[in-house]
């Protein structure tokens, strides 16, 4: 796992928090204009920024996370839902007819596959337009990342985008800071197996990530990496403090800074 990458899609994390408007550029990449994608229906914000690399598209799919009243209620539809997950029909004919697949699967699936309703309506709203930009890239390398809310989305981004574009995709990485969980036991097996290359970070005490509950039937994705100090004596104000994307960025330049001395160690002692 690339730490450096993880602190780049941190940073993308957190200018997503900025006044989405054309406007709007990375400091990872001041020269691109980003693509902007927007469901108003659920104020779902998505950005994606393509880069050249090595003669392909290099494609960061960047989920805003939670920054206005709706938001709040896609969240907190945590409890109004909480055993109750979103499991999209779709008709033979438009998936002909679109050439697009349905995750999950339509009927009944075999990993029992269930999604939280508010995530999966959230990332429903923004679903056709990155399908629309991925059919335009093929062979593209395409990392998808997110926090807090911006997070779970990215992880049903991520899987989908694997069960559409999966064979056409030279890579397809999804980074997630501070997600809560998003989906059954069906589920998580599911993406373990679709999206192998998923880096879930929790930083120090953060709350987020502790809902939905597990006695709700919820279960987190594989391959989560803990950064920050986990011990406090100030243990509820570092529950909400250590999910802000600034915590995650501090601790993954620590841990960047880290592995670059014990590099320059390990130099020094061959030499």
């Amino acid at each position: 796992m690339d730490y450096r990458k993880a602190l780049q899609c941190a940073v993308l994390s957190k200018e997503a928090y900025l006044d989405f408007s054309p406007e709007l550029r990375f400091s990872a990449f001041p020269e691109l204009e980003p693509e902007l994608i927007e469901g108003p229906s659920t104020d779902t914000q998505c950005i994606i920024l393509k880069a050249e690399k090595d003669n392909n598209p290099n494609l960061f799919i960047v989920f805003r996370g939670s920054d206005s009243n709706t938001d709040w209620g896609v969240n907190l539809n945590i409890r109004q839902a909480a055993v109750q997950f979103f499991k999209k029909e779709t008709v033979k004919e438009e998936i002909q007819q679109n050439s697009q697949k349905i995750y999950p699967y339509p009927g009944k699936s075999q990993s029992g596959t269930m999604l939280h309703q508010g995530f999966a309506q959230a990332y429903g709203a923004v679903r056709d337009a990155i399908h629309r930009y991925l059919r335009q890239h093929p062979g593209a390398r395409v990392t998808v990342t997110g926090h807090s809310l911006g997070g779970a989305v990215a992880t049903l981004c991520a899987v989908d985008v694997q069960y559409n574009f999966g064979g056409q995709l030279a890579e397809l990485e999804v980074y997630t800071f501070g997600s809560p969980r998003v989906g059954n036991k069906g589920f998580q097996k599911s993406f373990h197996q679709r999206v192998p290359r998923s880096y879930r970070f929790v930083q120090g005490m953060d709350l987020v990530p502790a809902f939905p509950r597990v006695w709700q039937g919820y279960r987190h994705t594989d391959h989560e990496y803990r950064i920050g100090q986990r011990v406090s004596w100030d243990f509820i104000v570092r529950r909400f403090r250590d999910h802000a994307i600034v915590k995650y960025i501090a601790a993954l330049k620590e841990q960047v800074d880290k592995n670059a001395g014990a590099v320059r160690a390990n130099a020094t002692q061959r030499v």
